[in-house]
């Protein structure tokens, strides 16, 4: 049987991920109305992003101050939200573009998080991926499996890797470029690109009746870049993911994400080219060099509220994908993401085959009403008090004990500690 299956923070937390909430708390540490107001506002006030043409808006400046001072929200999205609304307030190129810069350091830094994380908790995830061994037999045999993932992370492609699972992100055009030009010439890195014209599940290479992890990522991850103009900033006209097929297992392949992220780059006269939110990947055939933006979608903008027509985006493809299964398996997603939710109700709408299995860590957990909603003729299975691993176990095997309890118990006590 096909499966499907929704995952979100949670899914990645016992591998030394953090949570929404623990990355708010990081976001908020270093981004709060006094570090706004007395460091960084000072700090980049006199600055020329756009050149020398376009000076910073002041009262862009004392808008975001004064969303800081007046934050109530405890997650980090929100806040960005509302900036992103102030966006075109103040009438004039000055302020949308000042809006348009802060908002793009917030980005850089969250960026930053993931990878950081990536890098310090990955001996943590070595320790930790013998307790989701349960998600090998989880997988469907002889059928695909549908991820669909909320989350930025890499945590999907290591396990794949790891445990030698068969994956495919959708693409498969081959499109390479340098690390660099002048340091390290000798270092190609291999991308598969797709154009958002085939962003169909039935036009993307994806396993299709046989065993293998169909990974589609809802807002974006490490691995995923875009270029060309689309007439959206923020969706290239193309895709590349950074191709797995190359790296024997998870540490080769996180080396590659850590490399293309921090060191590649294009010279010129010795001198790397400056970029904010893009990375500058030089070509291999030519003395020039392509803008690779970086994927990872965050903030009230990710997607459309609306429902229409979001051909080209994840959105779609979640839709297909929806429609095309009986049962979606949720874990380690709080629901707090109404653009996802309206989706799920939708489909929830239009196959009536549908059903959802939930699970749930917090007893006090409770589902939004537009999914709630649908729970009625066994269509809604809900599961309270399990992590991650002890969920898959308990799927495969109908054990709630699991063998690594103890080990999963230790390293819960200590990541809250520390």
């Amino acid at each position: 049987m096909t499966k499907a299956i929704l995952i979100g923070a949670g899914f990645s937390c016992d591998l030394g991920m953090p949570s929404a909430a623990e990355l708010s708390k990081i976001f908020f540490k270093i981004f709060n109305y006094e570090s706004i107001k007395n460091h960084l506002i000072p700090n980049i006030k006199n600055s020329k992003p756009y050149g020398n043409d376009t000076t910073l808006s002041k009262d862009a400046f004392l808008d975001i101050i004064k969303i800081f001072k007046n934050n109530t929200e405890t997650n980090y999205e929100n806040l960005i939200k509302q900036i992103e609304n102030i966006e075109n307030k103040g009438g004039s190129n000055n302020y949308t573009h000042t809006i348009r810069y802060f908002i793009s350091i917030l980005y850089d830094a969250i960026y930053y998080f993931f990878l950081h994380f990536h890098s310090k908790s990955y001996d943590l995830y070595n320790l930790m991926k013998s307790t989701y061994s349960p998600f090998i037999n989880y997988l469907s045999n002889e059928e695909e499996t549908w991820i669909l993932s909320l989350n930025h992370d890499l945590i999907i492609e290591f396990l794949a890797l790891d445990y030698n699972i068969p994956i495919k992100l959708g693409a498969s055009t081959i499109q390479n470029y340098l690390l660099d030009n002048e340091k390290n010439r000798d270092k190609i890195i291999h991308f598969y690109k797709l154009c958002r014209d085939d962003y169909d599940i039935n036009k993307m290479d994806f396993f299709n009746s046989q065993r293998g992890i169909n990974l589609i990522k809802m807002h974006g991850g490490l691995n995923e870049f875009s270029f060309g103009d689309n007439g959206n900033y923020n969706y290239g006209k193309n895709l590349l993911y950074v191709n797995l097929g190359n790296c024997k297992n998870s540490e080769e392949y996180h080396s590659l994400i850590q490399n293309i992220n921090n060191k590649m780059t294009y010279y010129v006269n010795g001198k790397n080219v400056p970029i904010m939110k893009e990375i500058a990947a030089p070509y291999i055939d030519k003395d020039s060099f392509e803008l690779l933006r970086k994927s990872m979608l965050t903030g009230g903008r990710k997607f459309s509220s609306k429902l229409g027509d979001d051909s080209g985006t994840a959105m779609f493809l979640l839709r297909q994908v929806l429609l095309k299964v009986d049962s979606v398996d949720i874990v380690g997603y709080g629901f707090n993401d109404v653009h996802i939710n309206d989706r799920i109700d939708e489909a929830m709408i239009l196959n009536q085959n549908l059903k959802l299995n939930i699970s749930l860590y917090d007893y006090l957990s409770k589902l939004p009403h537009c999914i709630e909603r649908h729970n009625c003729n066994n269509r809604i299975k809900l599961s309270y008090g399990f992590g991650t691993p002890e969920w898959f176990y308990l799927q495969t095997t109908g054990n709630q004990n699991h063998p690594e309890k103890q080990k999963i118990e230790t390293f819960r006590k200590l990541k809250n500690k520390n």
